[in-house]
């Protein structure tokens, strides 16, 4: 096993600056070992640069700045450990209906090590009734002190971690809800697994505080098995309601270091998730730093380990194997096989039961039908349109799959009837 440091955590929440600007917070947190520390009187401290990359996707617009940053310990003996992390909150503007990509690069300007990771943001609109995101963080107080971690007469520390455990149980939070106009306004928190409430933690109706008001506390976690959550507020004035969650994980027990359990010859095929999560889900894997790719991927395959008590991890060796054999089966020019079609079928479905090749047929183009018949009966049905050796997927009984109407008239009709009778 090799013990590998968290790295780079990035995360943002949108706050109302006017109608049509947003305020919005960007948190990160580094621990403190990628830093190099120097003695410097009674402390030790540190010299970086955080480069701040903010790209309109929509304009095509790119705009960077660069900030030098310093800071203090009392001991070396802080940087070696993950729960000893330098935080920061980084604030900018962003217009109204424009989606943003903000990357931050992290150097430390002794090591000149650097460490980067993206978030995506989108600007919304503030008219009506609105909800700022959630912001949450292990520690919440009231201050009356200028501090760029103070709001609204709250002391709150970015933790864009977002992990709790029975040793750090307390979850605070922190919300803003503008244009309230009604008599009243109804507040309801709740913890959620998925979709379904696993904790009621408070619902409250208060008189209308004057256009706007912080929804701020802290929870207590203890009692809740260990999994992935969200906290979800939710505002109700007069006839209308507005809603936010905010993601985060409850582990069984303190984790100060990261163990990856992965070999490295195993790692490149764990990282290949490309059928495996949504779209969205997959944008957000690729804007992670590389070390944080790597726990992503740890937690991901833990989860579908069937053998969690064993050393190996069936479902990742089966995963590996389908990639590779994709690879050395579908490669064609300078693509992989598992950015082919036939490619993408085989990793998510596994080897076809029964193949029909038909490749030097008279007036037809080359085709290859795959059945699969255990466990839920399936046909997929590929044509070399261009006889490039590009197969592409023309039909399948597959829902939400590539179909093209017209399939029936590549083949041959002994294999229509024999694929349409399945």
């Amino acid at each position: 096993m090799i013990l590998l440091l968290l790295s780079l955590f990035l995360d943002a929440a949108r706050f109302m600056g006017s109608e049509d600007t947003t305020y919005c917070e960007i948190y990160w947190s580094q621990p403190y070992s990628f830093f190099k520390f120097t003695k410097e009187g009674g402390l030790y401290s540190a010299k970086f640069t955080v480069e701040i990359d903010i790209q309109n996707n929509e304009l095509k617009q790119m705009s960077r700045s660069l900030l030098p940053k310093k800071m203090f310990i009392q001991s070396p003996d802080a940087a070696r450990y993950r729960k000893s992390s330098a935080v920061d909150v980084i604030p900018i503007f962003l217009i109204k209906g424009y989606d943003y990509r903000i990357k931050l690069i992290l150097r430390d300007s002794l090591t000149g090590n650097a460490d980067s990771a993206s978030i995506r943001v989108v600007a919304p609109g503030w008219s009506g009734l609105a909800l700022s995101d959630i912001q949450l963080s292990h520690t919440i107080k009231e201050a009356d002190f200028a501090h760029p971690f103070v709001k609204n007469g709250y002391f709150i520390i970015p933790y864009p971690e977002a992990e709790f455990s029975r040793n750090s149980f307390l979850l605070a939070y922190y919300a803003e809800a503008y244009n309230l106009a009604g008599d009243s306004v109804e507040v309801e928190i709740n913890i959620l697994s998925e979709d379904s409430p696993v904790k009621a933690v408070k619902k409250e109706k208060y008189k209308n505080p004057g256009g706007s008001m912080v929804i701020a506390g802290a929870l207590n976690l203890l009692g809740i098995p260990p999994g992935e959550y969200s906290i979800e507020i939710s505002v109700k004035d007069g006839g209308d309601t507005v809603k936010r969650r905010k993601g985060f994980m409850l582990l069984g027990k303190l984790q100060r270091e990261f163990v990856r359990v992965i070999p490295e010859k195993k790692l490149e095929y764990a990282m290949f998730l490309n059928y495996l999560i949504s779209a969205d889900e997959l944008e957000r894997f690729n804007m992670l730093s590389d070390s944080a790719k790597i726990i992503y991927v740890e937690r991901f395959w833990r989860k579908l380990d069937p053998t969690p008590g064993t050393p190996e991890n069936e479902a990742l060796d089966e995963f590996i194997q389908r990639v590779k054999y994709a690879d050395e089966q579908f490669s064609r020019f300078n693509i992989k096989g598992r950015y082919t079609e036939r490619g993408r079928i085989l990793i998510k479905y596994g080897i076809p039961d029964e193949v029909v090749n038909r490749s030097f047929e008279t007036g037809i183009h080359p085709y290859t039908i795959w059945y699969y018949q255990t466990g839920t009966a399936m046909e997929f049905v590929f044509v070399d349109r261009d006889e490039n050796g590009n197969y592409e997927l023309v039909y399948s009984s597959v829902k939400d799959e590539p179909y093209d109407p017209n399939w029936q008239s590549y083949i041959l009709p002994e294999d229509r009837i024999k694929t349409i009778s399945r």
